[in-house]
């Protein structure tokens, strides 16, 4: 038995991106744009050749660069939601990568500020972070 994925930008799949060959249940996929809502489904292939179409679809959406807090935005709320996890103790960002928008590697006030700049001075956008 193996898989074909299909993952979509529109719940029509009319542009579709395919992984095939795929013998086990989970397969991570790379190569997603941020702050973007997908489709997918899966076929199933048996040894014959034989194919099964998904009849039912789901969806997810990638992170945003900045959205700390994972509300879908990227505002003040996010330098505050910071602001708390570093000196009050607060959750953490949903997705590390999504706090660490000054790229260097770190969670910290320094991205605080970077989203303060961002919003209120019209600073550098955030950057792809690589916090774990």
């Amino acid at each position: 038995m193996r898989y074909k994925l299909l993952i979509a930008i529109d719940p029509a799949f009319t542009f579709v991106a395919t992984h095939d060959s795929i013998y086990q249940t989970r397969y991570p996929v790379g190569d997603l744009d941020y702050s973007t809502h997908y489709w997918w489904k899966v076929e199933a292939i048996d040894t014959r050749g034989n194919m099964t179409p998904s009849t039912n679809t789901a969806d997810f959406w990638t992170w945003i660069l900045g959205d700390a807090n994972g509300d879908r935005n990227v505002n003040v709320g996010d330098a505050v939601f910071l602001i708390s996890y570093i000196f009050r103790g607060g959750p953490p960002p949903y997705v590390p990568k999504a706090g660490d928008v000054n790229g260097d590697c770190k969670v910290n006030v320094g991205d605080a500020v970077y989203l303060i700049s961002y919003i209120f001075r019209q600073g550098p956008a955030p950057k792809v972070g690589c916090a774990k």
